[in-house]
């Protein structure tokens, strides 16, 4: 049976937190309100943690920082609880937003779910330290993409300038990037060898964070062997999954999943008119990003999804991806809830990913 909180002498603290200041609501137990600024320079997360006690409940708006402030401070105070402020319209859309409404609107918002006994806040949740490195690693790997494309995009808008019209995807090719660097263009050669020099780090830096993703993934072997069943998923793209559900217990069912992995549209709904809006924001990107190039394989790897796809070919192809994207979220759900392996699963494919990553793991190991 849970323990019931002592609510008789508590003081509900909302607490705005910024890369240089801690602004904080304090909500006492008889009604009087203190609102308090640390600044992080002057030694503030000490002087704060000095403000705390047992029966001192804290609200906190999710920033880059808030996992690490939580640890810090979650063994003075009786409880600490991140919200995303986007979930929560009285403070992402009022019109007077400061830190300091913020953080006494935090401090009300969870005086009324504590002594109301409803969930009226949902809080973000905090998953392992490995899976949060992953998710790190994750960010990394897509910035390093980003650049990428940019220095590609600039070696193709100079080469139009220079009336080349050589098409973006070639560009990069070995014959093509000779043939460019021997030509003599005024005041652009010099900027075109930097770009290629550029573009060359990029891949090289892209290629090491995708090693590090692998080796840190060696923790979840079960579910990468379940993912990897599926044709189209690879090593990779099942760490992307792994990295973003984190434990699929906490979702209620294939639908919830399906929404945080951003794959369902936004629905507006009143009395006989619906309207369907484009895919919900809230929730993790890259899994949904490495899933769109991987449905192709996912269909031909079943022929009921092939004849589903067909039937809906009348329909735009951005829909019926996304469609066949939800299925797959849907499936990857239930497998993982069951730990059973993909039903139409290609055993030859399946053996030889696993064979794979062990071999990489295997080199990795001899080389440490």
């Amino acid at each position: 049976m849970e323990n019931k909180i002592d609510l008789s002498n508590a003081i509900y603290v909302g607490v705005d937190l910024h890369c240089d200041q801690i602004t904080c609501c304090y909500l006492k137990p008889n009604g009087n309100v203190l609102n308090s600024v640390y600044y992080l320079k002057d030694d503030g997360l000490s002087k704060f943690k000095k403000s705390l006690c047992k029966n001192c409940h804290l609200l906190v708006e999710a920033s880059t920082s808030t996992f690490a402030f939580q640890e810090a401070v979650n063994e003075l105070a009786g409880s600490v609880t991140i919200v995303d402020a986007r979930k929560m319209a009285l403070i992402f859309k009022d019109k007077k937003k400061t830190d300091k409404v913020d953080a006494r609107k935090l401090a009300i918002f969870l005086n009324m779910q504590m002594t109301s006994g409803h969930e009226l806040i949902m809080a973000v949740y905090k998953p392992e330290k490995q899976i949060q490195e992953l998710r790190s690693l994750f960010v990394t790997y897509k910035l390093f993409l980003k650049q990428l494309v940019q220095v590609k995009n600039r070696v193709h808008a100079l080469t139009r300038q220079n009336l080349l019209s050589y098409r973006k995807q070639d560009i990069f090719t070995k014959k093509n990037r000779e043939e460019i660097l021997a030509m003599d263009f005024i005041g652009f050669k010099t900027q075109i060898k930097f770009l290629y020099e550029s573009a060359d780090r990029i891949e090289k830096d892209i290629q090491q964070i995708k090693e590090l993703i692998l080796l840190r993934g060696e923790k979840y072997s079960a579910e990468i062997n379940l993912l990897t069943s599926i044709k189209g998923i690879s090593v990779f793209t099942a760490l992307a999954l792994i990295s973003d559900i984190a434990d699929i217990r906490r979702f209620k069912n294939e639908k919830h999943l399906a929404s945080y992995l951003r794959s369902t549209p936004s629905v507006d709904s009143s009395n006989a008119v619906t309207r369907v809006g484009k895919t919900s924001k809230f929730g993790r990107k890259m899994s949904i990003t490495l899933l769109t190039q991987s449905v192709t394989h996912f269909r031909k790897g079943n022929s009921n999804l092939q004849s589903w796809v067909d039937k809906h070919a009348s329909k735009s192809r951005g829909k019926v991806r996304m469609a066949l994207c939800r299925k797959l979220i849907c499936t990857i759900y239930h497998m993982m809830q069951n730990g059973e392996l993909y039903r139409h699963m290609d055993d030859d494919n399946h053996t030889e990913k696993m064979s794979e990553y062990t071999k990489f793991l295997e080199k990795a190991r001899k080389a440490a």
